[in-house]
């Protein structure tokens, strides 16, 4: 009798929730739908900044040098600090499918990888655990992702393929990888776990997370494997590294390469939290404010990893261990960026598209929120609600940055027209990787794809 009642009452329960969930649905829907309709309408179908260095040139090298040792070396080639090897292996893939690059195809499968990123993220707050729970915190979960990674603030990203592919992929496949590897799907998680690692430098913390964590959980014989793995991926992903490299061998290295050696360490912890909390920040080349403004976003980093303790500490995380990793993933990261790009000019502290990991953090810490909320407190929807209603005004508040992103697009005319290149040897080395791509025709320039 006791189970009739109770499954009738969860019948009932998820009949009052449909509507709700709908509705949600639809909204995120449509948040979906307007940015990927502009990822698609506003991209230039050629390269910026690093895209010649990055993409157009291994491209190139390997079109003249077609051999196996040449295309690893190319594959494995340095940009600054990272090893871009899914952006190489992507331009590769465009010329050869294509015939010639195409840069607005490498911008919308980056951009597309934050659908891999999103899925994950709901998939890891919605653990296997708490199934009984999913259907009230859907609504809320839904909406507040989708507002909170499908938005303008890291407005470069809609159109620059390089830091498309690299920025997004080394998030979205480190998500993938914890989710597949904690719900037990071994060899798709480690699989994942070593594309974050080629995408660029930070995902090298993905295995070593993964082992700390399959320890924790005295699953010897996978942490047994994900030690190996993480030990022979950094091994390998060192040899014959150059903490000098430039975008490109054709680049000498800056005059002042410290990498914010002498700042001070008060400042760095500043610049942690601005960092953390950085999707709060206007005044990035966009807009520029007063440098008093740069108190929102370091206290809305505070504010987060506070929320994130109090998750901790509430054992929110004890039974999502994917997301867990992940999180702490994405600390490391901020991290690991204070350490190498801090800079004494509080204007370029934080670039466009760093903004993406502080939505990415934002967007796990507010969803889980909203899904322990709802967990302790089934019969009350208020705050979930709230931080709902607050990622759907930061997605619209977020919309001013497209005529920025609108602006660019006009601008773009034609190749090396818009970008302010730092020195005249950047200039010319890009000149001359284009105009052999385009003798070989590994490059059409087109503004607009029919």
């Amino acid at each position: 009798m006791d189970l009739r009642s109770t499954s009738i009452g969860s019948i009932r329960m998820a009949a009052k929730r449909a509507p709700k969930l709908t509705a949600s649905a639809m909204l995120a829907g449509c948040v979906v739908i307007v940015y990927y309709a502009v990822v698609a309408a506003f991209c230039p179908n050629g390269p910026y900044f690093d895209d010649f260095f990055s993409i157009l040139e291994p491209v190139v090298n390997l079109a003249r040098r077609p051999g196996v040792s040449d295309w690893i070396a190319v594959l494995i080639s340095q940009n600054n600090q990272h090893r871009v090897i899914t952006t190489h292996l992507s331009a590769v893939a465009s010329w050869m499918l294509l015939g010639h690059v195409s840069f607005w195809g490498l911008n919308l499968f980056g951009n597309l990888l934050l659908l891999l990123a999103a899925g994950s993220i709901k998939a890891s707050i919605d653990a296997p655990d708490n199934a009984r729970h999913l259907g009230r915190s859907a609504a809320a979960s839904v909406l507040i992702i989708a507002c909170l990674l499908f938005n303008f603030s890291f407005f470069r990203l809609l159109s620059f393929p390089m830091a498309a592919v690299s920025n997004v992929g080394v998030y979205a496949f480190a998500i993938l990888g914890f989710w597949a590897l904690f719900s037990g799907r071994t060899w798709a998680g480690f699989a994942a776990l070593l594309a974050s690692a080629a995408s660029q430098a930070n995902g090298l913390i993905g295995l070593p997370l993964a082992t700390v964590f399959l320890l924790r959980q005295r699953d010897w014989r996978r942490a047994a494997w994900a030690a190996v793995s993480s030990a022979i991926v950094i091994g390998l992903y060192f040899r014959h590294y150059d903490l000098h490299a430039t975008m490109s061998p054709m680049l000498s290295p800056p005059a002042d390469a410290s990498l914010g050696a002498h700042t001070s360490i008060p400042l760095r912890v500043v610049y942690l939290f601005v960092q953390i909390g950085s999707l709060a920040m206007l005044n990035n080349r966009a807009m520029h404010l007063p440098v008093a403004f740069v108190a929102i976003p370091f206290f809305t980093g505070i504010g987060l990893v506070w929320v994130h303790y109090r998750l901790v500490r509430e054992g929110a995380l004890a039974e999502r261990p994917a997301l867990a990793a992940f999180m702490l993933f994405l600390l490391a990261a901020f991290l690991a960026i204070t350490v190498v790009r801090v800079s004494a000019s509080v204007d370029d502290w934080v670039p466009v598209r760093y903004k993406l990991i502080s939505c990415l953090y934002a967007c796990s810490v507010v969803a889980l929120s909203a899904a322990q909320f709802t967990q302790r407190h089934p019969g009350r929807v208020s705050l979930s609600g709230v931080l709902a209603g607050c990622a759907m005004l930061y997605w619209l508040t977020s919309l001013i940055y497209l005529p920025v992103h609108v602006a660019h697009y006009r601008q773009y005319v034609a190749p090396l027209v818009t970008e302010a290149w730092y020195t005249q040897q950047q200039s010319d080395a890009a000149r001359q990787i284009l105009d052999e791509a385009q003798t070989m025709d590994i490059f059409r320039w087109r503004q607009r794809i029919d």
